[in-house]
């Protein structure tokens, strides 16, 4: 791969990076505002089945599989010219007529059956408290108030397609940002009246949606209203979409499945499996669909120009960042789980025990779901690439079997606590990423397995390391994880300790890792060190 394509792909991952560390971090102030400011757990948990059912939906319609299958068809379309762009654009501008009609047909029958629907998919909800009525017509209401938003996200995942196609990274990138920040401006304003918050976070994904529309409208004038089914980019489009709607709305299945087994725990369950899967999806989040969103177009270019080297080569380098960057963190998050549950979401005294203690052990459980994860994801991006959207679906299917089985062989032959749904989320996770592999291998070839194994091997090697020189030093730098010694002044200080965790690991490992020569340290410390040169030398 030339030295050329690397800096693109790298300076498109540095932009998309940056992003979504910002907007994870506005995701974080929302999450904890969340449980900060309502101290009923039965409203909190309420509130995420709301997002559970509304999310699915967003799915379902298209919602995760809009930069997937658009991203490959408008990038080959643009690559061909000027009059093949055009054509492109009619295709798509049919594609995205059609199916907003489709959302909007189904979200509105969403707000007439919201009850219905939550009485379908969590009828434990609530049953043996004080009042089950009143809990249960709430969360109707917050669904009821939520769908438009799915309209409103749909929009806007249409722009981002759209911007990632011409490459527009950091105007696609943004915009989640304002969203967070709006929501949580929703959540502290109106902290005590959680229908007025779910009016909030509709007015946001509004916002969000008319940013986008403005980021995109120069490239909008080639939009136009029609109905053209027969167009071969339309068909494309359709191939390209269905199976992975179907993947996408299957992994969504998969979360719902996940949060309908919490209905058999304590009150606060889903609140702590969803704070829990916030932080360890921060740095999947980050660097896997990071480094895969920056990669996409690139790969699906050398795929449609048939230059499978440079695929290859591409795939292969992507999976060593993201395995470089994702395996220390799965080691620290193990080590480190109780002190980041409490530094991210105890911020005051509402807080109850046994949710920081829940949000730790799920999150120690959990921690290395992210190098899962990542591998499946990228792996997702190279079918996707191909045109194959088969495989992703084939996994998306396995991996809810997996889930539906180990829960409920754990719910009803043991009476383990909240832990038992980290167990089963990994080990569905695991095993998903174990099959996602092997089908990769026979359908695309060899990214250089050899070579990505044998990186991986060292890469742990140093994140144990790292782990033990956390553990030792965690012994001395505490973090308060009881929510009744909380003041702003020990929450200071906790930050402070948990920071400078941070950086001894981030040392610790990229020393070891730069001794030991793997490929990536190498790739930096040389890069650091020509910088200073340059430096030097015009000095000199």
């Amino acid at each position: 791969m030339s030295n050329n394509v690397n800096k693109r792909i790298g300076w498109s991952a540095l932009i998309v990076m940056s992003s979504l560390i910002v907007s994870r971090i506005t995701g974080f102030i929302r999450e904890m505002l969340v449980v900060n400011c309502f101290s009923d757990s039965l409203l909190t948990d309420g509130y995420n089945y709301a997002f559970t059912i509304t999310d699915f939906f967003y799915y379902l319609l298209l919602g995760g599989s809009i930069a997937s299958a658009l991203i490959p068809v408008m990038t080959k379309h643009i690559s061909a010219g000027p009059d093949q762009e055009s054509e492109g654009w009619r295709g798509t501008s049919a594609f995205i007529n059609v199916f907003m009609c489709i959302l909007l047909f189904v979200c509105g029958l969403g707000m007439i059956f919201s009850r219905q629907i939550l009485d379908l998919w969590f009828p434990q909800y609530a049953v043996g408290s004080a009042d089950p009525e009143f809990y249960r017509n709430t969360v109707a209401s917050l669904i009821r108030i939520l769908f438009p938003s799915v309209v409103c996200m749909m929009i806007t995942g249409f722009m981002n397609g759209i911007l990632n196609s011409y490459k527009r990274f950091a105007a696609a990138a943004y915009g989640p940002t304002i969203y967070n920040i709006c929501c949580c401006l929703a959540i502290f304003v109106f902290r005590g009246n959680i229908i007025h918050v779910a009016l909030g976070v509709l007015a946001s994904s509004f916002t969000y949606m008319c940013i986008q529309i403005a980021f995109t409208s120069r490239h909008l004038r080639n939009y136009t209203f029609n109905f053209d089914v027969r167009h071969p980019a339309f068909k494309s489009l359709v191939i390209l979409a269905i199976p992975t709607l179907l993947s996408s709305a299957l992994n969504q299945l998969n979360v719902v499945v996940t949060k309908t087994f919490t209905q058999f725990y304590d009150a606060g369950a889903v609140t702590a499996l969803n704070n829990a899967n916030s932080l360890w999806q921060m740095p999947y989040g980050i660097f896997a669909a990071g480094i895969g969103t920056a990669m996409l177009p690139s790969i699906s270019e050398y795929f449609a120009t048939q230059k499978r080297d440079m695929f290859n080569e591409t795939m292969r380098s992507s999976i060593r960042y993201v395995m470089y960057l994702v395996i220390p963190s799965a080691f620290a998050f193990y080590v480190l789980s109780d002190q980041l549950a409490a530094s991210v979401f105890l911020w005051s005294n509402n807080v109850s025990n046994t949710l920081i203690s829940d949000i730790g052990i799920l999150l120690k459980c959990m921690s290395f779901c992210m190098v899962f994860q990542s591998v499946i994801y990228l792996c997702y991006r190279a079918f996707y690439a191909s045109h194959n959207t088969k495989i992703p679906l084939y996994s998306a299917v396995i991996n809810v079997l997996l889930t539906t089985v180990f829960g409920t062989l754990i719910v009803q032959l043991t009476d383990w606590s909240v832990v038992a749904i980290g167990y089963m989320y990994t080990a569905a996770s695991l095993l998903t990423c174990v099959i996602t592999c092997i089908m990769a291998y026979t359908k695309l070839g060899n990214f250089g397995i050899k070579n990505i194994l044998v990186g991986t091997g060292l890469m742990c090697v140093c994140s144990a390391i790292m782990s033990i020189a956390l553990y030792g030093l965690g012994k001395v730098l505490t973090v308060n994880i009881t929510p009744a010694l909380f003041t702003l002044s020990s929450k200071v200080h906790d930050l402070f300790n948990l920071v400078l965790l941070v950086v001894v690991g981030v040392v610790v490992y990229f020393t070891s890792s730069a001794l030991m020569h793997i490929e990536e340290a190498t790739k930096v410390l040389s890069t650091i060190c020509n910088k200073l040169g340059i430096k030097i030398h015009r000095n000199s």
